[in-house]
């Protein structure tokens, strides 16, 4: 994920993220459709939309390594990436309709290579499929249950089988509440 910009990719139509996220500001929880977003032709309201709207930008739209397989609406979901203390966290919100998409080829592949972590490169891979919250490693998934306003700390662990991937939920005073170790 070298993050090579696009310029001339824009939402059109698509507006998956106008479906899957709840927006408090119109009243609209998770899993249906923006009163603002028209079938086959987007957001009504795009340029007045609200700065939470404005501000977001997919995975997609950003990056030109992921081709028009990719656009979340063909795809079934859509991916946003934020800076974490550990490096990076690329967010894989999956449309509840379509649960299983993200686990189709090409993506299923192209996620677990992006999450394979190497001393000079961290990037944890979430997937959300309503409030469900996993991280995906190259070797499977750590399931962390619903979703927690909280700090995830993640990566292997020596066992006696080998290396195994662990995530969980962490409590401010460093307490594990969730997850696998």
């Amino acid at each position: 994920m070298s993050g090579a910009q696009v310029t001339d990719r824009k939402c059109g139509d698509c507006g998956l993220c106008c479906k899957v996220w709840d927006y408090s500001i119109f009243n609209k929880p998770a899993g249906v459709w923006c009163q603002h977003y028209a079938a086959f032709k987007g957001c009504t309201i795009y340029e007045s939309r609200p700065l939470p709207c404005r501000a977001f930008r997919c995975t997609w739209l950003l990056n030109g390594e992921f081709g028009e397989e990719w656009r979340p609406d063909r795809a079934g979901f859509f991916m946003w990436s934020q800076a974490v203390p550990t490096g990076s966290r690329l967010v894989v919100e999956v449309d509840a309709d379509r649960p299983s998409s993200w686990r189709r080829e090409p993506y299923l592949t192209a996620l677990r290579a992006i999450a394979r972590r190497s001393e000079d490169r961290h990037v944890e891979v979430f997937v959300r499929v309503g409030k469900r919250f996993q991280m995906l490693f190259p070797e499977g998934m750590v399931d962390l249950g619903d979703y927690r306003p909280l700090a995830i700390e993640s990566g292997y662990r020596q066992t006696p089988a080998g290396m195994t991937p662990f995530a969980r939920y962490v409590e401010h005073n460093g307490e594990a509440i969730v997850g696998t170790e």
